[in-house]
């Protein structure tokens, strides 16, 4: 698994939310202000307004495009998540509450050895 890998899952996955904020938005100017998590549930409410001339079309185009993406992630989701199952510094970031397997990995490989950074100010100068 390669860095660009999991580049190409963050911004695919950067794409989605905006998408969802989109529906959400639509969901809101029509009166559907239940909660905002995303669940089969929300997109079932969603995807049943009555809705007028082009933001029907825009809820058909936006939902498309969510399929898509998660048609195009989960075969790179299931490859990150199996390398960083497979790396022993991936696997113990993820003991981390909140971390999981595209930051762990990307963690990893981004930063390689963490004991060749003397002090914690050395490894944030790589962000610099």
């Amino acid at each position: 698994m390669c860095v660009s890998c999991c580049s190409i899952v963050a911004a695919w996955c950067g794409c989605a939310p905006g998408s969802k904020n989109q529906l959400d938005s639509i969901a809101k100017n029509e009166g559907l202000l239940s909660s905002r998590v995303w669940s089969p549930k929300r997109r079932g409410e969603i995807e049943a307004l009555p809705l007028p001339g082009w933001y029907a079309h825009r809820r058909a185009d936006l939902l498309g495009l969510l399929d898509e993406l998660d048609k195009r992630i989960r075969p790179l989701d299931e490859a990150v998540r199996e390398a960083a199952e497979d790396n022993q510094e991936a696997r113990l970031l993820m003991t981390h509450p909140g971390v999981g397997p595209i930051v762990s990995l990307a963690y990893v490989l981004t930063i390689g050895d963490w004991r060749r950074f003397p002090r914690a100010s050395r490894l944030e100068a790589i962000w610099d």
